[in-house]
C-alpha cells in the first residue's frame, strides 16, 4: 500500500488519489468551488450545513469561504493577509477560526457571522499561531510556534484567555475539540518520530496513548476526532506494518477497531454527536478508494467522487451525518458535499 500517514497535515491524501466512480445512486453528492478556485478545501460543517473552508486562486493565493445552506458562497481574508487565509472551524452560530498570514507573521482569526475580525496571537507565539478546531462554545484549539521553533498546542477560550500545553498537535482536522472543552489530536515523537495521539479533557488533563497493535517501526496512532461524549477516532498502522486501519477510542480508553468488509485498508476521519463516523476504504483491487458513513450499529454507508475524478477525501461531518470533504480531476481540487438519504 502507497499511503503514508507521515505527511498527512500537509494534504498526503493528495499524492494517493485514484479514479472512482458513483455507488449510491440514491444520495446526493454535490460539487461547489468559489468562483476563480484552483483548489477548494472544506474543512468544517454546521449541523445545518452551512460549510467553511479555503482555496487557492490562480495565483496559488490562499482565501478564505463559506457556503450557506443554499449554495451561495462568500469569500474572505484577514485583515492585510498578503501571505493567505486559512479557515477550518465553524460553528452552529457560524463563528468561524483559521489563521492567515500577514507582511510579519502568521495569527489566528476568529470570524463573526457579520464579517467582523478578531484577530489573535499565543503569547509565546513567536513563529505563528495556527487554530484548526472551534466548539459551540466559541473555545479554539490549534498550534503555535515559541521563539526556538518549537510547536506546540492551545486552548483559546471564549473570553481570549490562553491555555498552552503539549505535545504540539499537527493536525488539520476540525472537528478536535467538543462542547467541553476536550481535544484530540496526533503528534511525532523522536528520535524515531512515530506518531501517537493524546486527548486533554477540559480540567487540563492530557492523556496520551496508543492503539494497542500499532506498528512500532513507522507510522502510528492518528487521532483526528473527538464527539460530545468524548469518543475519538482515526487511523493506525497495524502490528505487522502493513496496512491502516480505523479505530474509535472510548472515554475509558477502550478501542475498537473499525475496518470496511472486505476492505485492504480503512481510515476513520471524523464522527459525530450520534456517534457515525465518516472515512475512506480501499478495496481488494487497489486501484480505487470509496468515502463511506458508519452508523452507531455498524452499518455502512458508501459513496465516491464523479466518474474520472480521484477521491474523495472527508473532512467533516454534522449530525445528520453529511460529510464534506475535497475531490480531484484534471482541473483541480474540488469541494463536495454528500447527504445521505
Amino acid at each position: 500500500m502507497k499511503k503514508t500517514k507521515i505527511l498527512q497535515n500537509i494534504f498526503i491524501k493528495v499524492a494517493l488519489l485514484f479514479a472512482v466512480t458513483r455507488s449510491v445512486a440514491a444520495d446526493t453528492f454535490i460539487t461547489f468551488d468559489p468562483p476563480g478556485s484552483t483548489f477548494t478545501s472544506p474543512n468544517g460543517i454546521t449541523p445545518d450545513g452551512v460549510i467553511t473552508g479555503y482555496y487557492n486562486d490562480a495565483s496559488r493565493m490562499t482565501h478564505g469561504f463559506i457556503r450557506s445552506r443554499d449554495g451561495a458562497i462568500t469569500t474572505f481574508d484577514g485583515p492585510n493577509a498578503t501571505f493567505g487565509t486559512q479557515a477550518y472551524g465553524i460553528n452552529s452560530a457560524r463563528v468561524i477560526t483559521g489563521g492567515y498570514c500577514d507582511p510579519v507573521n502568521c495569527h489566528g482569526f476568529l470570524r463573526v457571522r457579520d464579517g467582523t475580525f478578531t484577530t489573535f496571537d499565543v503569547p509565546d507565539a513567536v513563529f505563528g499561531t495556527f487554530p484548526v478546531g472551534i466548539n459551540e462554545g466559541a473555545v479554539i484549539t490549534g498550534g503555535y510556534f515559541d521563539a526556538d521553533l518549537k510547536f506546540h498546542s492551545f486552548v483559546r477560550a471564549r473570553d481570549g484567555a490562553f491555555a498552552t500545553f503539549d505535545p504540539g498537535m499537527v493536525t488539520n482536522s476540525s472537528g478536535i475539540i467538543n462542547p467541553a472543552g476536550a481535544v484530540t489530536g496526533h503528534f511525532f515523537s523522536p528520535p524515531d518520530f512515530l506518531a501517537h495521539s493524546f486527548v486533554r479533557d477540559h480540567k487540563g488533563t492530557t492523556t496520551i496513548f496508543d492503539v494497542p497493535s500499532v506498528c512500532q517501526q513507522f507510522n502510528g496512532t492518528f487521532a483526528t476526532g473527538i464527539n460530545p461524549a468524548g469518543q475519538v477516532v482515526g487511523t493506525y498502522y497495524d502490528a505487522n506494518c502493513e496496512t491502516f486501519h480505523g479505530f474509535q477510542r472510548s472515554p475509558k480508553g477502550a478501542f475498537m477497531t473499525i475496518d470496511f468488509p472486505g476492505a485492504t485498508a480503512t481510515e476513520a476521519d471524523a464522527i459525530n454527536p450520534a456517534g457515525a463516523i465518516s472515512g475512506i476504504y480501499f478495496p481488494p483491487s487497489g486501484e480505487t478508494f470509496f468515502g463511506f458513513l458508519r452508523s452507531p450499529n455498524g452499518n455502512f454507508t458508501t459513496y465516491s467522487a464523479p466518474p474520472g475524478s480521484f477521491g474523495p477525501n472527508d473532512k467533516a461531518i454534522n449530525p445528520p451525518g453529511a460529510i464534506t470533504g475535497f475531490y480531484q480531476d484534471a482541473t483541480g481540487a474540488h469541494g463536495y458535499l454528500w447527504t445521505p438519504r
